[in-house]
């Protein structure tokens, strides 16, 4: 039974660190004890917060109710950045980086030409 009694649970999931530490700070800032996972990873390289399936923040099980209350009601995990979220910033670079390469490189190649 102290197992059930210690254990956390997730009350949000954040793709970029200022999300999650503010997240974090609300929860503190009202008293309630909480970590998170994967944000020491998020300081070194921020680009595998996808791949690592974000930053969770968990809280004593003890305390879910009050933080689901604080961070937002009705959705399970309510402060979650979604994949579409990413999706125009992702489109976007794609596209721009051959872009710059062909309009930057075009001029030294019609160089080598002459």
């Amino acid at each position: 039974m102290t197992a059930d009694r210690d254990a956390f649970v997730t009350v949000a999931v954040c793709y970029s660190l200022p999300a999650a530490v503010v997240a974090r700070s609300a929860l503190e800032a009202r008293g309630l004890p909480t970590y998170a996972t994967g944000q020491s990873l998020a300081h070194i390289d921020w680009t595998l917060m996808v791949a690592i399936g974000g930053i969770d923040i968990r809280v004593p099980a003890d305390c879910e109710a009050d933080a689901r209350a604080l961070l937002g009601e009705g959705d399970p995990v309510p402060l979650r950045e979604t994949s579409t979220f990413w999706a125009r910033p992702v489109f976007w670079t794609a596209l721009s980086v051959p872009a710059y390469l062909i309009l930057h490189l075009w001029p030294l190649w019609l160089r080598r030409l002459k």
